[in-house]
């Protein structure tokens, strides 16, 4: 990839995490009035540092749903201004969306599914596309289809591997020219 090339993928869901003392008063209202929807953790207020045992600062986790496609630059400005953190691409939008109440991290306190926010236009789109892969690609950085099947193939995040596979398989000559044109 070239220097003068600035990195600023586009996507649907970002994530984020904020504190209750540092976050906008208004941060719902300025998503409502943007269109955006969205997935709110209970407040994990028993989380605990791996390292020291110690309780974390409490904090929600959020899943911001944009209905099209927006840059992460345009994420990262909007998150800034209500006092999000830097959003993330999500790597696998369920294990995102289970790591909101931490359902399936046996190592970690688990919080109830009632306590959720959702707001009534999210969507949780968990199938697979081409779209899907081509975030991962960015995401990752990967420059050719052996990296990108040899990633996917160790990505323990990666539940549907075999969807993946096939895809990228079955649209090789689409993904040779994504990679020679980057």
């Amino acid at each position: 990839m070239s220097s003068s090339v600035k990195f600023n993928p586009k996507c649907k869901y970002f994530l984020a995490v904020f504190y209750p003392e540092s976050v906008a008063s208004n941060w719902r209202e300025v998503l409502d009035s943007r269109k955006v929807d969205y997935a709110l953790s209970p407040l994990h207020e028993f989380d605990v540092k791996d390292d020291t045992g110690e309780v974390k600062k409490p904090h929600y986790h959020i899943i911001v749903y944009f209905h099209k496609h927006v840059a992460l630059s345009t994420a990262s400005n909007l998150f800034k201004s209500i006092g999000f953190t830097i959003p993330v691409i999500p790597r696998d939008l369920n294990q995102s969306y289970n790591y909101l109440t931490h359902k399936g991290f046996s190592d970690k306190y688990l919080y109830s599914d009632d306590d959720l926010e959702i707001t009534s236009n999210f969507i949780l789109e968990v199938d697979v596309d081409i779209i899907t892969i081509i975030q991962y690609i960015s995401y990752n950085q990967i420059n050719t289809i052996s990296q990108l099947t040899l990633s996917v193939m160790g990505d323990d995040n990666i539940e549907q591997k075999s969807k993946w596979l096939n895809i990228i398989s079955s649209k090789a000559y689409f993904f040779k020219e994504f990679f020679n044109n980057l």
